[in-house]
């Protein structure tokens, strides 16, 4: 039903296909790590777990420890010697409205004491912090 692991030159090589195929790593990451069901029930066979299914999650669970938490490229991809490119990105400037946001309330002060308890910055979408804002002067009023 599903397709065989990679093999180059009589040798086994897992996880060859999820780190060349972004279609295919996506799926597997859908599976995995969102709907827990097997690839092979992705694509419409029996929700029953196959040796490939697991070797499948194997794989994106290896290449996947191997992704930059901080830029969220793998260093396969750089590599030339792994079939990389040294210019495989490019690094660009993006404007995100949120980050803006939350870069604003962190310049206001929040003492050493809320911190300490635990207190965070969130983004919270408009109409449910106003119902919200609502529901607790209801409390208070009442």
């Amino acid at each position: 039903m599903g397709r065989e692991p990679d093999v180059a030159h009589g040798v086994r090589q897992p996880g060859k296909r999820l780190r060349s195929d972004h279609a295919f790593r996506s799926e597997v990451a859908l599976c995995t790590d969102t709907l827990h069901i097997p690839h092979s029930h992705f694509l419409g066979g029996p929700n029953t777990w196959t040796d490939l299914d697991r070797a499948k999650v194997r794989a994106y669970l290896a290449w996947k420890s191997e992704v930059c938490s901080g830029c969220g490229t793998h260093a396969a991809e750089w590599d030339p010697r792994r079939g990389g490119d040294r210019n495989a990105y490019i690094a660009d400037l993006t404007y995100c409205p949120g980050c803006s946001r939350l870069h604003e309330s962190r310049e206001q002060e929040v003492d050493d004491e809320a911190r300490a308890r635990g207190v965070h910055q969130v983004l919270v979408p408009a109409d449910v912090f106003k119902r919200r804002m609502a529901e607790a002067e209801e409390k208070n009023d009442g």
